[in-house]
């Protein structure tokens, strides 16, 4: 049974859902983005940006911000799933370092944001480093090679 989900998380299955999930976080995060560039050029009244950012994208901030919590835990669960099923499997890998370096990151941010005084650059600059966790995805293109063959 042991090897079996060894089996599993280290097939390309696992791998597609996994890989479709980051992509999801990374338009999320394209999304997020692209709202904080109105709200800044909203700040600095930039033509056609004249709107509250909360008027034009209601309820954003909150959306986003509970889409990351649920990323982050899903990300956080996987993280722990697979060190504890493959154990020292997963650490000579070197993506699941920076899959480990990330998944901390973002969990360090999700915890550390309401109770350390955390400047918004640094989450900025933490949050673009998940979109690094992307290169997990190019894994894919092993299980993706068979569509190229049509």
């Amino acid at each position: 049974p042991l090897e079996r989900l060894q089996d599993f998380l280290q097939g390309d299955s696992y791998e597609l859902i996994i890989g479709s999930l980051i992509m999801t976080n990374v338009f999320v995060m394209a999304f997020e983005f692209q709202y904080l560039g109105y709200q800044t050029g909203h700040n600095i009244d930039y033509v056609h940006m004249d709107k509250e950012p909360s008027i034009v994208w209601p309820y954003a901030e909150d959306v986003f911000w509970h889409l990351n919590i649920v990323f982050t835990v899903i990300f956080v669960i996987d993280m722990t799933t697979r060190i504890a099923v493959l154990g020292l499997k997963f650490w000579k890998v070197p993506l699941n370092w920076l899959d480990f370096i990330v998944v901390v990151g973002g969990f360090a941010e999700v915890v550390m944001e309401d109770t350390f005084p955390l400047k918004s650059v640094f989450l900025r600059l933490l949050r673009l480093v998940k979109l690094a966790r992307t290169m997990r995805v190019m894994r894919l293109s092993r299980v993706l090679e068979s569509l190229q063959l049509l």
